[in-house]
């Protein structure tokens, strides 16, 4: 089978919604969640539901599972907590490639200024303590940084007690209720208060040459996405120093650790319907979801591979970094949160609300005043939602 793959130009979410409009998407197309379902009810992406029964390497309980992101599970599954363990429901891909929130460390770094290696009775107390340990100005480390929202900051709010972004009406956005806001509040404490961590504004000229502090070998701890990346690093890091995955410190108030995730699936469009090659675009779909994943695991790292037993092989386990192990326990995780993206204009919402929370990580907003203003702009645009939502026969 001859495959001719189409690099995507331009932005790449205005440019798959544009080719979708026009219906000129190609076969297979790799997609996010939110396109998903902007898209699903024009028959852009196909259910294969039926195909996929048919076909030998299929397995639905070998795969990482998000609700609403390739399926279509409801509004019930969209709020469910813990999300749902196995995948079910209209499927209109296959998973392919993976991102998570988890912890790396510099254990070069850590040993030479005599700090502590994380493990699992780490909490935020302790982490704070050993980045105090390893910030010192005049030589420029830093113990950790400022982070970025997905999968810094937001892994730190989910380890309260709430559960979503939005309440069960999605009228709400409770993402910093019932101690959520707490773990917006440590990161920002850390750059602004303790001054352990690399602001923000500061990583760019901090960083130098590097990608990131981190990387660059003067940033001890690491609460980041990278670790389902952990080639990109590794190319700069080489072999100048030590590193290791590690357990995510807890919050001491509820002794929980937040995990955020998300993925890309590959989906099979109405484009592979008008040429007549469903079954055969399924089966490439299937390939990528399933055999590259071990090279994926195994060599080329460059995402978190959502198809299980790319992860338990010994390959697959083996470092750069030390204790790759933990990837595969990061995705085990119960209660890892998702995005929550079953909504018709889920990017807008996104929008709407981001850049307001970033004004508090950068010093120029108090703690509620951030919160205030991102409540009163996502749920402003929540209302909109969920009248298209009404208008689709959604809810």
């Amino acid at each position: 089978m001859r495959v001719l793959v189409e690099p995507v130009g331009g932005g790449y979410w205005d440019t798959l919604s544009i080719r979708a409009a026009a219906g000129t998407l190609p076969e297979m197309v790799l997609w996010d969640g939110h396109l998903f379902n902007a898209w699903r009810d024009d028959n852009t992406v196909l259910q294969l539901n039926s195909v996929l029964e048919k076909m030998d390497g299929w397995n639905e309980e070998e795969y990482y599972y998000i609700p609403n992101l390739w399926t279509d599970n409801g509004h019930d599954d969209d709020h469910r907590f813990p999300p749902p363990p196995q995948l079910h429901g209209n499927q209109y891909g296959i998973t392919y490639q993976g991102g998570i929130s988890g912890f790396m460390y510099n254990q070069t770094l850590v040993d030479e200024l005599g700090a502590g290696h994380p493990d699992d009775s780490w909490t935020w107390d302790d982490l704070l303590e050993n980045a105090q340990k390893t910030t010192d100005p005049e030589q420029g480390l830093w113990g950790m940084d400022g982070g970025g929202n997905w999968y810094s900051w937001h892994p730190m709010i989910w380890s309260g007690n709430e559960e979503y972004f939005r309440s069960y009406d999605d009228t709400e956005f409770t993402m910093y209720d019932n101690g959520g806001s707490a773990g917006i509040e440590f990161i920002h404490d850390a750059v602004f208060q303790h001054e352990v961590a690399v602001p923000i504004a500061e990583i760019r000229e901090v960083r130098g040459e590097f990608s990131t502090p981190f990387t660059a070998g003067i940033q001890a701890y690491y609460l980041t996405e990278r670790v389902r990346q952990t080639a990109r690093p590794l190319i700069q890091i080489k072999d100048r120093f030590e590193w290791s995955l590690a357990p995510v410190p807890v919050n001491p108030a509820t002794g929980r650790s937040g995990t955020f995730w998300s993925c890309q699936f590959h989906a099979v469009t109405s484009g592979a319907e008008a040429r007549g090659n469903v079954e055969e675009t399924t089966e490439v779909c299937l390939y990528f979801g399933t055999e590259v994943q071990h090279r994926v695991a195994g060599v080329d790292r460059g995402h978190l591979p959502m198809w299980r037993p790319a992860l338990e092989t010994a390959e697959a386990q083996s470092g750069p970094p030390n204790n790759m192990h933990y990837l595969k326990q990061y995705a085990d995780g119960t209660e890892n949160r998702h995005r929550q993206y079953r909504m018709p204009n889920w990017g807008e919402w996104y929008q709407s609300w981001i850049g307001l929370e970033q004004r508090y990580m950068l010093g120029e907003v108090s703690l509620e005043e951030m919160i205030g203003n991102v409540k009163t702009a996502a749920e402003t645009n929540q209302a909109l939602q969920i009248e298209e939502m009404r208008s689709r026969g959604w809810i």
